[in-house]
């Protein structure tokens, strides 16, 4: 390939540092080197959302959509970022359809790790916008009977995602009970390379 992680790697940097025009310009050196390269479609979308321009994110996130529709793994990308758009500006109710069309795709796809985690998007919905913790455990609940987490790879299993769901629908319980068996079971250089491990941590701290 044309190398696109690179590219993408390089954006995000500059994307982080708030150099939004020095993106820019990298993300038109990226096109210019690979133009058939879908991932330069899904980099103008991420880079549009980074700075709140929602209708050239959604463009550009749909031209891919229709561009790769032959492709599982596209449909299932531009499903995410099509949910994390809408959840953003508030259209839940939008945001919960694409998240339900991406587990679909995961399903074709055979990733069950996978599916648990956008069951975690899901749910989270139901806790943080509609205060209905039950409804999104319910839903986590669900999907774990489809794919019990003892079934998935160790280090395919969202474990980060579940304690922070657990831990804002009010079972700390559960959140620390998983967040010990994530640092149990999951190489400790995996761990080291996830920040997120510690906004789990923090939330669990919350909850207590």
């Amino acid at each position: 390939g044309y190398g696109g992680v690179y590219w993408l790697n390089a954006i995000q940097s500059q994307v982080l540092q708030g150099r939004y025009a020095d993106a820019q310009a990298t993300l038109e050196r990226y096109a210019r080197a690979a133009p058939q390269d879908p991932g330069v479609l899904e980099v103008r979308a991420r880079l549009a959302s980074a700075q709140h321009d929602y209708t050239t994110a959604e463009q550009a996130a749909q031209q891919l959509r229709q561009a790769q529709r032959a492709s599982p793994r596209w449909r299932q990308t531009t499903s995410g970022f099509l949910a994390n758009l809408r959840q953003v500006q508030g259209r839940l109710r939008e945001a919960e359809q694409h998240r339900r069309d991406a587990l679909a795709e995961t399903e074709a796809r055979d990733l069950p790790g996978d599916y648990v985690g956008g069951a975690i998007g899901i749910a989270m919905i139901e806790v943080l916008y509609r205060n209905r913790p039950a409804a999104g455990l319910a839903t986590l609940g669900t999907a774990l009977v489809r794919h019990p987490l003892a079934s998935i790879p160790a280090v395919d299993r969202p474990y980060l995602g579940l304690v922070r769901l657990y831990a804002r629908a009010g079972r700390p319980d559960e959140a620390r009970r998983l967040l010990a068996e994530y640092e149990r079971v999951m190489p400790e250089g995996l761990r080291r390379g996830e920040a997120f491990r510690h906004a789990a941590a923090a939330d669990l701290a919350l909850a207590e």
